[in-house]
């Protein structure tokens, strides 16, 4: 009985792994980037400690009710009856959060999350096609999302179900998401890896009839390592994996630069394809110090050579933070830097409710 317990689990793991490898290659083909598709402020970073990770982290496995969004795969017991408040002050006077609340079952290895992601814009001056004031107006989008997860041993399988609305003016779109996601835990070794296939879906109301644009489908994969002898995790994560060369084809720009400070015209484009890969990859770094600090850094390469200046580089690209826990209480910041002009806050809290009920 045993056994037959084992060999069928085994062939729904390569099952359920089968059905994410042909969903990704189908969709690759429909993957879009750069202003090409609609309702973009899904790839934006719902957390502080996200954030400080370089923006995307799908491999980083622990009591973090926000990381659902990221990956529903890294959905575990431990984030059992948490809730997360995340809120971000962005350029432009753009305000974007996602709260999170997550429940485990108890005897079973399913855990539940919901949360609500929101992304507003403020109050915008309107102008008529001539150019004349016309008053004012406000837009905002929202993704309400619902997602669910199953343990088997060392492997995690999970999927986020999306409800997406957005509202630009008197213009309103509908639409739906689903993410389908695996991740590997070795406690033992302190270990983590984690696969993603998200926004795959599509507008069920566009903004203007007849002009259904895609959503932003991408596949992301990580890896992070809790190093043996030093109180610091690790993160690689690949970015855009559905598309091996995402640069931004600029046609005002026929001697761009890449990493190496050379020409990348076509007559030699193929010599770089190492600049290629790094646009795919995120770096971060998570130190421990005790129980109740920590400090996060992140680098995404494709952000710094996207928004640097040619004559002046800065920060932009990287990302710092940092969390404290007071009582049950996890308190975290993060700053990204997204250009020499600035960059954006992020703040978050989160609490095991559970706390309250034994006080």
């Amino acid at each position: 009985m045993t056994m037959l317990r084992k060999g069928l689990r085994w062939y729904l793991q390569m099952r359920f792994l089968a059905i994410i490898l042909l969903i990704g290659a189908s969709w690759s083909a429909r993957a879009q980037l750069g202003g090409s598709y609609t309702y973009q402020y899904l790839l934006l970073p719902n957390s502080a400690r996200v954030a400080a990770l370089g923006g995307v982290n799908v491999s980083s496995m622990d009591g973090d009710a926000a990381m659902g969004w990221m990956n529903p795969a890294l959905l575990n017991a431990q984030m059992h009856n948490v809730l997360s408040v995340n809120h971000a002050i962005c350029a432009g006077n753009i305000n974007h959060g996602y709260v999170a609340y997550a429940r485990s079952g108890r005897n079973t290895d399913l855990t539940y999350h919901t949360g609500l992601l929101y992304n507003t814009y403020g109050t915008m001056a309107a102008y008529d096609e001539n150019g004349n004031p016309n008053g004012s107006f406000k837009a905002s989008e929202y993704a309400l999302t619902g997602g669910i997860s199953y343990r088997a041993d060392k492997l995690s399988y999970g999927m986020n179900a999306r409800l997406l609305y957005g509202q630009l003016e008197s213009y309103n779109s509908l639409g739906v998401a689903i993410d389908l996601g695996g991740a590997y835990a070795d406690t033992a070794r302190r270990l983590y890896a984690g696969v993603v296939l998200k926004n795959i879906g599509t507008q069920l109301i566009s903004y203007t009839p007849q002009n259904a644009e895609p959503l932003p489908f991408e596949i992301q994969a990580g890896i992070s390592k809790r190093l043996q002898y030093l109180p610091l995790q690790v993160s690689l994560t690949a970015h855009n994996m559905q598309q091996f060369d995402i640069r931004y084809a600029d046609p005002a720009n026929t001697g761009q630069q890449n990493i190496f400070a050379a020409d990348s015209n076509s007559e030699n484009e193929d010599r770089f394809i190492g600049d290629k890969i790094l646009r795919h990859l995120v770096l971060a770094g998570e130190f421990y110090f005790g129980d109740n600090l920590r400090v996060r850094a992140g680098y995404d390469f494709m952000q710094q050579r996207e928004l640097i200046l040619a004559t002046r580089r800065g920060l932009t690209g990287f990302s710092m933070g940092m969390g404290i826990i007071v009582k049950k209480y996890s308190i975290d910041y993060s700053y990204e830097v997204t250009s020499l002009a600035g960059g954006n806050h992020y703040f978050s809290i989160s609490t095991d409710l559970d706390y309250f009920g034994k006080r």
